[in-house]
């Protein structure tokens, strides 16, 4: 019964350390200070920051090992004892989605974070579809991939974003020598690939960025059902001609192995019958003497 319960408990610690609360929205200035702090509960083993999903800084705790710094260089530093990240001399390209993850006991823990920097700090507003900037303008969602099967083995590949200002989505498909590139201004973008010969796995990436930020999806897709059977059609060419080919020839053999067959019996027929008449012929003897 314990056990249950510990169970019980710690799948709802998994599934509530990746419910996204409303991320956390701070307003500052060019050439001012930032300190994102990230928010957890336990021992953490590793800490790693992304801004607008690229990777910002990784953290190893256990064991401890080098920090690694992607981006922002010597103005960035980060608090090895909680993993709180500071920023120095703030640019407005500093601006994005920041996204802590913190694992601790093999479970992720994650923060998102909104950082606005302005020449001029003004007043802002917020609306249903998430923080807005001073300038009206809202970040970008995750953007949400969806892969069906079709009956003739095709693939169709649609990809949107639900929340953001204006956002244009970018969707790359490759796999093998095939690359499809689509590129639209709304918030969906689709695109249906053929079955191919031998069918092979797909690499989909989607993104999706406005004027502030940037976010992706990445997925793999196996082959649809429908796709192996241009493959065995394929295959099934040589294969049928060579079974043909073996069934007539075993035909011709056949039948040429009844024909010799038919004419040794009708040759031992006709042998016999003259055997049989040489025997029935009458013998007639000289009485001269």
């Amino acid at each position: 019964m314990e056990r249950s319960v510990s169970c019980v408990l710690l799948l709802l610690c998994g599934l509530w350390s990746w419910v996204s609360p409303v991320p956390l929205t701070i307003h500052t200035e060019v050439g001012e200070e930032v300190t994102l702090e990230p928010q957890y509960s336990g021992d953490p083993s590793e800490i790693n920051w992304k801004i607008n999903g690229n990777k910002l800084v990784d953290m190893e705790l256990k064991p401890r090992v080098d920090i690694l710094f992607y981006q922002l260089g010597d103005r960035a530093t980060i608090n090895e004892a909680d993993g709180r990240l500071t920023i120095k001399n703030l640019t407005v390209g500093d601006s994005g989605v920041y996204k802590v993850e913190v694992l601790v006991n093999n479970v992720i823990q994650g923060t998102e974070i909104i950082l606005i920097v302005q020449d001029e700090v003004s007043p802002t507003s917020t609306s249903t579809m998430g923080p807005t900037y001073s300038s009206g303008t809202i970040p970008v969602s995750d953007p949400v991939l969806d892969v069906r099967c079709l009956q003739n083995g095709s693939v169709e590949i649609s990809c949107w974003v639900e929340i953001g200002t204006d956002p244009s989505i970018y969707l790359t498909v490759s796999g093998g020598l095939e690359v499809y590139d689509v590129t639209s201004s709304e918030r969906t973008v689709r695109v249906t690939v053929p079955p191919v010969s031998p069918p092979h796995s797909w690499n989909i990436r989607c993104s999706a960025k406005n004027s502030i930020s940037e976010r992706s999806t990445n997925q793999t897709q196996d082959p649809c059902p429908g796709e192996v059977w241009p493959g065995i059609r394929h295959l099934l060419s040589p294969i049928a001609v060579f079974v043909l080919y073996t069934v007539l020839l075993i035909f011709i053999v056949n039948d040429l192995r009844k024909m010799k067959d038919e004419k040794n019996r009708s040759e031992r027929k006709t042998r016999r019958r003259d055997q049989m008449e040489m025997e029935m012929e009458p013998t007639y003897y000289n009485d001269r003497n």
